[in-house]
C-alpha cells in the first residue's frame, strides 16, 4: 500500500481495521478489570454525542454485516433507524457497535491534541477546519435522519461562465421547513462537531445559507431553481455556535452570489 502511486482508501481501511479492533480489545478488556481516567473519558464521549454517535455506529456495523455500501439497498426493516429490526440488531452486536464509537472517539482526541501542539507551537489560531456543503444521499447522515433530507432534487449551480450546463454535486438537501420544525438540532450538531478542536471553520458554498439552487433528479442545472432559506436564524445558529467554540468563521464565496448576502 506504502508502494502504490494512488491511495487504496478501502485497503488501508481493511489494513488499520484488523489492528484498531486488536487495540479496542484490549482496551474494553482492562475497562472492565479496572476502570480508568481514559475509560471515563469514552463514556462521556458516548454520552455527548448520542443519539448521533450511537446511528453511527448502527450504521456502520449494519453496512459490514450486510455487505452492501448503499443504505438505500438494505432490507426494508434496516432502512428505517428507529425499526425494531435496527434496535435488534444494536443490542446483539453490542461490541461492534461499541468499536465504532471508540474509533470516534480516538479520532476527536488525536485532533484535540494536534489543535493543541499547533497552538503551542505559536500557530495563532491552529486548526483551520472545512465544512462541506451537504452529505451523500447514501451516508449515515441521511440514513439516520429519515425526511430531513429532500428525494428528487439535488444540490447544484447555475449555468455561468465557469460551466455552461450549471452543476449537479449530487447532494441531496436538507428541506428548510423540516429543518425547523426539529429546531435544527442535526445543523447545530454537524456546526458544534466541526468546531471541536478548531480555531476557524470554513465553510464550503456559504451562499447555501441564503439561498441553494436544487437541480430536479435526473435533470441538467440548467433546470434547476433557487430554494430561499431562513438565513436569519441559519446565519445565527452559525454565530452562536462560533462563539461558544471561540472559533472564527470563513465564508467560502465563490459562484453566484446574491448581492445582499
Amino acid at each position: 500500500l506504502r508502494d502504490a502511486r494512488t491511495l487504496d482508501y478501502e485497503a488501508v481501511l481493511d489494513a488499520k481495521l484488523a489492528v484498531l479492533r486488536e487495540l479496542h480489545a484490549a482496551f474494553a478488556r482492562r475497562e472492565r478489570e479496572r476502570p480508568s481516567e481514559r475509560g471515563r473519558a469514552f463514556a462521556a464521549f458516548r454520552a455527548r454525542a448520542r443519539p448521533a454517535l450511537a446511528d453511527f455506529a448502527v450504521f456502520e456495523a449494519q453496512q459490514a454485516d450486510l455487505g452492501l455500501a448503499d443504505w438505500r439497498r438494505w432490507p426494508a426493516p434496516f432502512r428505517d433507524p428507529r425499526s425494531a429490526a435496527v434496535a435488534a440488531f444494536a443490542a446483539a452486536h453490542a461490541s461492534e457497535l461499541e468499536l465504532h464509537a471508540w474509533l470516534q472517539f480516538e479520532l476527536d482526541a488525536q485532533l484535540e491534541r494536534a489543535a493543541h501542539a499547533g497552538r503551542d507551537a505559536g500557530l495563532a489560531l491552529g486548526l483551520v477546519k472545512d465544512l462541506a456543503i451537504g452529505s451523500a444521499a447514501d451516508s449515515a447522515d441521511a440514513w439516520a435522519n429519515p425526511g430531513l433530507f429532500a428525494s428528487g432534487a439535488t444540490l447544484g449551480a447555475p449555468p455561468d461562465a465557469y460551466a455552461s450546463d450549471g452543476q449537479d454535486w449530487g447532494l441531496p438537501p436538507l428541506v428548510p421547513e423540516r429543518q425547523r420544525e426539529h429546531g435544527y438540532t442535526y445543523l447545530r450538531q454537524v456546526l458544534r462537531t466541526a468546531f471541536r478542536g478548531a480555531g476557524a471553520l470554513r465553510v464550503d458554498h456559504v451562499m447555501g445559507l441564503a439561498r441553494q439552487f436544487w437541480i430536479p433528479a435526473g435533470r441538467p442545472g440548467s433546470e434547476g431553481a433557487y430554494v430561499r432559506q431562513r438565513h436569519d436564524e441559519l446565519f445565527g445558529i452559525l454565530a452562536l455556535e462560533s462563539r461558544r467554540a471561540g472559533a472564527l468563521v470563513i465564508g467560502e464565496d465563490l459562484g453566484t452570489v446574491a448581492p445582499e448576502l
